[in-house]
């Protein structure tokens, strides 16, 4: 008996590191589900995570009234584990869009997956108790390995999985995880019950492996069944999930499910972005540009129309994003191959801290960046990226800011105004116009110098497709429904903007 005690310990104590490895995955996958497909990820993880505790609680508590057959219940509860969880993700996908039974299902999931992990540690601790006989060495170990593959755990989603394989080859990954743990298992110690409970995670394993190997084409449909266009592209990258449609004429880019550009009416969004702060500019004979965003290059596009710009500096978290819209054909079409142009330099670096570091100044700041609706994003429409945009704005320099909808999110875009202004520039000027794939959206302009409403857009008529020298006043003209409304500023301690923004836009 004594030769078989190490290698006893040793498979168990892999089990543990595997197992509390694969038990953390299966919070941080789910709650990334759910925070992709209904938005808020602080209220999505906050939930699945608490959820997941409860239950892990009751399969610990369950675990006294289990007196006998303790290996043949880890064996079980080990491969019943692998095969809910290696299907969690590709269930809660299709549900999602089939029917109304989201909630009820990702509950079931947490509530089946967690009682059954709640089992795991308990068990795997009686059965080296009862090879050791030594429970304070038990014990020492057992939280030891758990809290090892806890950390495994938590930075192999983030950094390995979701970049590489994404949602659903990662809960298949996670759940052969688990598979292998109880054929290991099972063989170690298959004196202890049937030979043939050997062939269920054996079977499940080549399952899984069926599913790996058509992984990308179940990700395909179940992707196809959330957007009405075909989808031409996909990628799960580092920062986030980028799909791109085609109907016809008509491409568009979403990121993590929220649309950022129609190509049937792009023009109107980008024009107003670029055109209306380059008519109020200091008249330089070379401009110099910071784009906070942008990685479609459709901004560049719009800049590069003018014949005094000196550099444009891009500044987007995503190096997939600016690499997509540099080399992919179609794609360059959109942007007239802007990002290839010798006046654009590229940084792929978070906006915040790009700000904060930087030592240089630009006469214009763009801040063409996503909606606040997550708590990363609410940052960079606070008092504090605001003081470090007025600390990069040339003395006389211009800013803009993309802001949300004035009558879908009133409160939201009234925010990024209150909060522009608390940030302590001179000038804050709103204005909005109709972009039918978004409907109704905002803008706002900001300058340490006093600004007015432009008279004159700077290029040549025929360069533009909306904008016009008629039409800008209008612009700045805000209908009672848009009006004013006081908002609390938004700020890194108080994100207030994330709560006027997710209370207004559940209701479309």
């Amino acid at each position: 008996m004594k030769t078989n005690l190490n290698k006893d310990t040793l498979i168990l104590l892999f089990s543990i590191i595997v197992i509390a490895c694969c038990g953390l995955l299966y919070e941080l996958l789910i709650g990334t589900a759910s925070s992709y497909l209904l938005g808020n990820s602080v209220e999505q993880f906050s939930l699945t995570i608490g959820a997941f505790m409860v239950s892990f609680g009751i399969g610990s508590y369950l675990t006294r009234f289990v007196q006998k057959n303790i290996i043949v219940l880890f064996f079980v509860i080990e491969t019943l584990i692998g095969f809910f969880g290696s299907i969690s993700i590709i269930s809660l996908f299709y549900f999602y869009s089939v029917s109304d039974v989201y909630s009820f299902l990702v509950y079931f999931f947490i509530a089946v997956i967690g009682v059954m992990v709640g089992f795991e540690i308990p068990l795997i601790g009686r059965i080296i108790n009862d090879i050791k006989n030594n429970f304070k060495l038990t014990l020492s170990n057992l939280f030891s390995f758990d809290y090892i593959g806890a950390m495994i755990g938590s930075v192999a989603l983030p950094l390995f999985l979701l970049p590489y394989f994404g949602l659903i080859k990662s809960s298949i990954l996670v759940g052969i995880g688990n598979l292998v743990v109880a054929l290991l298992f099972g063989i170690r110690f298959r004196k202890s019950f049937s030979q043939k409970l050997l062939l269920l995670p054996i079977v499940l394993i080549f399952f899984n492996l069926f599913l790996l190997v058509g992984a990308r084409d179940i990700q395909i449909y179940l992707e196809q069944r959330l957007y009405e266009d075909k989808i031409v592209y996909f990628e799960q990258t580092k920062y986030q999930r980028i799909v791109i449609t085609e109907n016809k004429e008509d491409v568009r880019l979403f990121l993590d499910g929220n649309i950022q550009f129609s190509s049937k009416d792009e023009a109107r969004y980008h024009e107003l972005l670029i055109h209306i702060p380059l008519a109020l500019a200091e008249k330089k004979e070379k401009l110099k540009i910071l784009i906070l965003g942008g990685g479609d290059g459709l901004a560049v596009r719009e800049m590069l129309k003018y014949s005094n710009i000196e550099k444009i500096t891009i500044c987007d978290l995503d190096q997939r994003m600016t690499e997509l819209f540099r080399d992919d054909p179609k794609l360059t079409l959109l942007n007239e191959h802007s990002l290839s142009s010798p006046l654009v330099e590229v940084f792929n670096e978070d906006a915040f801290n790009f700000l904060k570091n930087s030592k240089r100044q630009w006469d214009i700041i763009i801040a063409d960046l996503p909606d606040p609706n997550n708590e990363s994003l609410a940052k960079l429409y606070s008092t504090s990226f605001y003081h470090y945009m007025k600390k990069n704005l040339e003395e006389k320099g211009v800013g803009v800011t993309q802001s949300t909808s004035p009558y879908h999110a009133r409160e939201a875009f009234w925010c990024i105004f209150d909060t522009l202004k608390k940030a302590g520039f001179a000038s804050v000027l709103p204005y909005q116009a109709e972009v039918p794939s978004f409907g109704s959206w905002g803008f706002i302009l900001f300058s340490d110098k006093v600004l007015a409403v432009p008279q004159k857009i700077e290029i040549a008529d025929e360069k533009l497709k909306f904008l016009s020298d008629e039409l800008i006043t209008s612009l700045f003209i805000f209908p009672k429904d848009t009006a004013y409304v006081k908002t609390k500023p938004n700020t890194l301690f108080e994100p207030s903007i994330l709560t006027y923004y997710l209370e207004s836009w559940k209701y479309y």
